[in-house]
């Protein structure tokens, strides 16, 4: 009888007439932003929303005042960047709460969910030392010279606490009327006269295949003498071209999936983050263009090697060191003069490095992905995540999980 009193006590579900789709605009050009909207359209999916995308759409035809007057919309994600000129002041004075996925125009205080691009550039100066290239480059067009200084001023830091500087080089259209040999004749000279083993951190994937054949060209050999580091991962630009690139995921599917998170925060009533949400990368895809141990030293060479192609393994010093012609202590000593770290240091950043790719790319359990990692145990990996990269296992699926995963 309790029971059923407590029954009749519970509030009556809400009819469901009263129910109403939450109605969220996208003010972007489609056709430049896909990975984001792959993952705003995931979070949509999720949450129940109507995504309407036909902005650019009545703007072609003159019929978007009048389509935004009818229109019931409750939030708003907008890349400000591909906008049509006339439509940013119209979305701008839109009175629901708006999410930006693009930098420019600080001045217009509307909360951002943005790339991290600083920190993929720590992340490929990390990847770049750590197989042993000795000077660094990074290169760019000098097209939206913004995002490229935030990606040189991470990796130009990152290198600098192993005091390591790294070179510049710009390509200028008005570059191409004094050089007559034309853009790849012109990188294949400046590379020529840099410092080896070199390594490269492109602007983008399109930017590093120029690199590649500008190294062709100057007769250096990728990746043993030229190792070299796109960002975006493209996989026809990374998988198809002469030399497979290896290549930063810089997350954009990520960036829309919390972008959309943040608009539902918004729209239920929370208050706007002080600061631009900033999305680090997921990391990066190992591909033949960086699959290789830059050091003269053949000793430590092959101990990186070894380390690389058994890292899966429950591996220590000792193991390494048996594979070596030399004592342990003279191995160190020299691993460390080659690598700029020690030996256990490596074991435990390819493990790391192979398990963030399992994490993001598979749906095996924690405790699984860290066996096959070689850590010892799910407890062992999260403490080495928490000191390595400052986040526990599952939080980084969480955060970087593809959505193709399966």
């Amino acid at each position: 009888m309790a029971k059923k009193a407590a029954d009749k006590k519970k509030p009556s579900p809400r009819p469901l007439k009263s129910f109403r789709q939450r109605h969220v605009l996208l003010a972007m050009d489609l056709t430049s932003t896909g990975n984001r909207r792959t993952g705003i359209a995931q979070y949509a999916r999720e949450a129940g929303w109507i995504l309407d995308s036909r902005l650019i759409a009545f703007q072609v035809h003159g019929q978007h005042r009048e389509y935004l007057q009818s229109a019931q919309i409750d939030g708003v994600i907008s890349m400000t960047s591909a906008l049509p000129a006339d439509l940013l002041p119209i979305v701008r004075s839109l009175d629901v709460p708006i999410v930006e996925l693009w930098h420019n125009d600080p001045e217009w205080k509307v909360p951002r969910v943005l790339l991290d691009h600083h920190a993929a550039g720590r992340m490929a100066a990390d990847h770049l030392l750590g197989i042993g290239a000795k000077s660094l480059l990074f290169y760019s067009h000098t097209v939206d010279r913004r995002v490229a200084l935030l990606r040189l001023e991470g990796f130009r830091a990152h290198a600098a606490t192993f005091g390591v500087a790294v070179h510049e080089l710009w390509w200028e259209p008005k570059v191409s009327a004094k050089h007559p040999g034309g853009r790849i004749r012109w990188l294949a000279e400046k590379l020529k006269a840099l410092p080896g083993p070199l390594g490269v951190l492109a602007i983008n994937d399109v930017v590093a295949s120029e690199i590649i054949d500008a190294g062709r060209a100057a007769g250096l050999a990728v990746p043993d003498q030229l190792a070299v580091l796109g960002i975006d991962n493209d996989p026809i630009v990374c998988e198809l071209g002469p030399t497979p690139i290896s290549s930063i995921d810089i997350a954009r599917e990520r960036v829309g999936y919390e972008a959309a998170a943040l608009l539902d925060r918004l729209m239920r009533g929370q208050k706007s983050p002080a600061e631009p949400v900033r999305v680090p990368p997921a990391g990066i895809v190992v591909r033949r263009s960086t699959d290789f141990i830059a050091v003269p030293d053949a000793e430590v060479a092959s101990a990186a090697r070894y380390i690389r192609e058994h890292c899966r393994e429950r591996i220590n010093v000792s193991d390494v060191t048996a594979n070596s012609s030399l004592s342990r202590r003279r191995l160190q000593d020299r691993f460390l003069a080659a690598m700029g770290h020690g030996i256990n240091d490596e074991i435990t950043r390819q493990r790391v490095q192979l398990g963030t790719q399992m994490l993001s790319e598979t749906d095996y359990k924690i405790s699984t992905v860290a066996s096959m990692c070689g850590f010892a145990g799910a407890k062992r990996m999260s403490r080495v995540f928490q000191r390595v990269l400052g986040i526990a296992p599952g939080d980084y699926r969480r955060r970087y999980r593809r959505a193709d995963a399966t």
